[in-house]
């Protein structure tokens, strides 16, 4: 059962009579169901050439399913489920398998299960060009990738869901990369580990190849940074200061700057004071910081060529001026937000001015002490061209703001 009232495709990967189901689920939990029942359509993949599918009397099974016994040897794999997250709970949409032995080969063959689409969202594992739902490989190395492939997704909350099995081994870890949002999760791989992420009406936000996971053999880390704090000097400028210890074969710190806390770049560089094993304190100064919020991080680059960061610090923005401001500017909706700052409160008559001179009552607002931000609905049948905005305050006084209207999409 989906949210949506339909099913989806089970994969059954051999060898059999034990097959192992993804995603698994529904009619099919616990293995508790591996026979084609009567009437039940199904395909086979036939992974080199033609071949044919013989059934005999001896191939039929008495009820309508059949308990199969588990495997009794333990198979190193990865599970990595996609759920809807809806009101009534979260719903299974649609799950992959990975599964490790050295018996097994990286290219693709007959060991690997391609992918079917399902008419809704889909998740699939991308090797070679090709979609499978469950992949078979050798041993885990370091710096292994499982590459995702998502399809038909909805602008909706998800969920992943990794199901770890006997893949714990010393000093691997799995991180779990998301290239939209540029972060790196770590991924559990003794226990599940479940990550929500969000899918917007921006095309980076639906990707399909927005995520992948990576394995890595992690090592001692040159450094360990102990804080990190930011803040705006009387000038405007901002002091960024940070504290490391265990300092030792350090080549460079980068202060890395973002406005959204998500893109960073680098700004000012420190070299290494001491790199002698112990502990040291930095400083530097942005000297032309953004007039709005300025997230702050410490890149470390190791003489290896190991990169580590440090926690994310914010400074907000500048104090605004008292005044009344429009944003956007130009507007490309028919919506525009109104910042009222340090204006006294009471009622805000807005009307728009045409360039004819002719004026037009838009609407009022009530505006409390303080900051204030108010909407306010432009005509829908406004055409592009820049018009003038009319704002009388409470006490009779008028604001003329000059607004850039654009209705092109």
């Amino acid at each position: 059962y989906s949210a949506f009232g339909l099913g989806a495709y089970q994969t059954f990967i051999g060898p059999g009579p034990n097959y192992t189901i993804v995603p698994g689920g529904g009619s099919y939990s616990d293995n508790d169901n591996s026979k084609i029942q009567s009437g039940q359509a199904f395909f086979v993949h036939a992974p080199f050439a033609a071949g044919s599918v013989s059934f005999t009397e001896s191939c039929k099974a008495d009820g309508s399913s059949l308990v199969t016994r588990p495997v009794n040897t333990p198979v190193k794999q990865l599970r990595n489920n996609l759920y809807i997250v809806a009101a009534s709970g979260h719903v299974l949409l649609d799950g992959t398998l990975s599964q490790f032995n050295a018996a097994y080969s990286n290219a693709i063959d007959e060991m690997d299960a391609v992918k079917l689409k399902n008419t809704s969202e889909n998740l699939a594992l991308l090797r070679d060009g090709k979609k499978l739902v469950a992949e078979r490989r050798a041993e885990i190395q370091s710096t292994d990738t499982l590459f995702y492939n998502l399809g038909s997704l909805r602008v909706q909350q998800y969920q992943f869901e990794f199901i770890p099995a006997d893949l714990e081994q010393p000093g691997l870890a799995a991180f779990l990369e998301d290239s939209y949002l540029h972060t790196s999760t770590l991924v559990s791989l003794h226990d599940t580990t479940r990550v929500l992420f969000n899918v917007i009406n921006v095309p980076g936000s639906y990707a399909a190849d927005r995520f992948r996971l990576v394995f890595q053999q992690l090592v001692p880390t040159p450094v360990t940074f102990t804080s990190i704090a930011a803040n705006r000097n009387s000038d405007k400028s901002i002091a960024v200061s940070w504290k490391v210890e265990n300092e030792t074969n350090m080549q460079l710190y980068t202060i890395e700057r973002s406005e959204n806390g998500r893109n960073f770049s680098g700004i000012i560089t420190a070299d290494p004071l001491l790199n002698n094993g112990g502990s040291s304190t930095y400083s530097r100064n942005d000297l032309s910081p953004l007039a709005e919020d300025n997230f702050y991080r410490i890149k470390a680059l190791s003489l290896g060529g190991r990169i580590q960061y440090s926690a994310i610090v914010k400074v907000g923005q500048l104090k605004s001026i008292p005044g009344i401001n429009v944003y956007p500017n130009p507007v490309t909706g028919k919506t525009i937000q109104l910042q009222f700052v340090d204006q006294p409160a009471g009622k805000y008559n807005i009307a728009l001015i045409y360039g004819n001179g002719a004026e037009q009552q838009l609407s009022s607002v009530q505006v409390n002490a303080g900051q204030s931000i108010q909407s306010v609905s432009l005509p829908q049948y406004l055409a592009s061209g820049i018009y003038h905005l009319m704002i009388t305050a409470p006490d009779g006084s008028n604001f003329l703001k000059t607004i850039h209207i654009s209705t092109e999409q």
